[in-house]
């Protein structure tokens, strides 16, 4: 099916990247709809699953997908898209891919360059691996990077063309008193203090440190309840699951805490959450600023982060703490300092608002995108 709801076919960009479709729970697809978004005055080819539409009169929409897919779509329904884009038309004024840089993808990108003959754009949203040398899969005549930490390694590697773009959200509405009350029995608050980590299970490395913080904190603060946001990605998320219960169980601590693999309302749990914590050893294969601490921010939940790469430029402002990576101590050391002392919270609080709106507006991040559209067409007609 194709959904075209203008001829202005000319200036169309191409938005490679996974379907543009809910569960909106992936921030490389979010960030892709939410560019499409808040530029209505380009022309866009987005690709969607079947029977699923954005709604936007800028953008030509074509079910390229089966379904809304995994976190990682399947290799056949990448080899579509790639085929759609080789072999049909229309001629796009630039390309902009939101896919991890890999050998497979690099080379279908750089594939469609050659047939296209039009510049391209190419999103890096995380840091690569330790002792990975990243250059041979860049093929972007801009790249765009979410901190100054990945560009400065990036640009180590002889990789050149760089911009940083700092992610942007939109801003959530503050829930009513019903969302608020379902957010509340989500988390099994019943009147202590509510402490939330919104990641993963896996890849960040935050949980070790996030389990052996919780006795010291229930120590002073025995009401306290933790909760753990995290979405299972993979199958072996599962198998982690139930290990982690059982070192809870071992611990005495499981009556602590909650474990929420999907969340239906995001902010609202936010909302109810007295601190947002991000313990990370990695931000491997997690954007550099994940966008849900961005929210945690824009809702006035204090942070407290891991000193660390891409995460040290999140709080420019004093929104939170930052622990050394891997201390279990420190972590309960800190949440316990912002949870005694009620005045600071509410001060770190309005800080993380302003420095949401300050530097993490997806409508400024969206104009910084329109400008380098531009940049590249003017170039590509000298």
């Amino acid at each position: 099916m194709n959904r075209s709801p203008r001829a202005d076919r000319g200036r169309e960009i191409a938005i490679v990247s996974k379907p543009l479709a809910p569960p909106w729970n992936d921030s490389g697809k979010n960030l892709a709809r939410d560019i499409v978004t808040h530029l209505p005055g380009e022309r866009f080819r987005v690709f969607v699953p079947r029977n699923t539409t954005l709604g936007l009169p800028h953008a030509a929409e074509e079910a390229i997908y089966r379904d809304a897919g995994s976190f990682a779509p399947a290799l056949s329904e990448n080899l579509r898209l790639f085929a759609r884009l080789l072999l049909r038309g229309p001629r796009p004024s630039l390309f902009h891919f939101f896919f991890a840089p890999n050998p497979r993808s690099s080379a279908a990108a750089r594939l469609l360059r050659r047939r296209w003959r039009v510049p391209c754009v190419q999103n890096v949203s995380s840091e690569p691996k330790e002792g990975v040398d990243v250059a041979p899969l860049i093929f972007g005549d801009r790249v765009v990077v979410h901190s100054e930490h990945t560009k400065k390694r990036l640009e180590a590697c002889g990789v050149r063309g760089i911009r940083r773009i700092y992610p942007g959200i939109d801003f959530p509405a503050e829930p009513g008193p019903d969302a608020a009350g379902r957010a509340r029995a989500l988390a099994g608050a019943s009147g202590g203090p509510v402490i939330l980590y919104p990641g993963d299970y896996r890849f960040s490395g935050a949980i070790p440190a996030l389990i052996a913080a919780i006795p010291a904190v229930l120590k002073r603060q025995p009401a306290a309840r933790f909760v753990l946001a995290c979405r299972i990605k993979v199958p072996d998320d599962r198998e982690f699951e139930r290990r982690m219960i059982e070192e809870l169980e071992a611990a005495g601590t499981r009556g602590a805490v909650a474990i929420v693999n999907n969340v239906p309302d995001f902010a609202a749990l936010v909302a109810v959450s007295d601190i947002a914590v991000f313990p990370a050893s990695s931000l491997y294969a997690k954007m550099d600023i994940p966008l849900a601490l961005l929210i945690c921010l824009a809702m006035g939940t204090p942070l407290v982060l891991s000193d660390f790469g891409p995460l040290r430029e999140i709080l420019s402002r004093p929104a939170g703490m930052v622990v050394p990576r891997g201390s279990a101590e420190a972590l309960a050391r800190a949440i316990l300092e912002i949870l005694g002392d009620r005045d600071r919270l509410r001060l770190m609080g309005g800080e993380g608002r302003r420095l949401a709106r300050e530097r993490f507006d997806v409508r400024h991040a969206a104009a910084e995108y329109g400008n380098l559209y531009r940049e590249l067409r003017d170039e590509a007609q000298r």
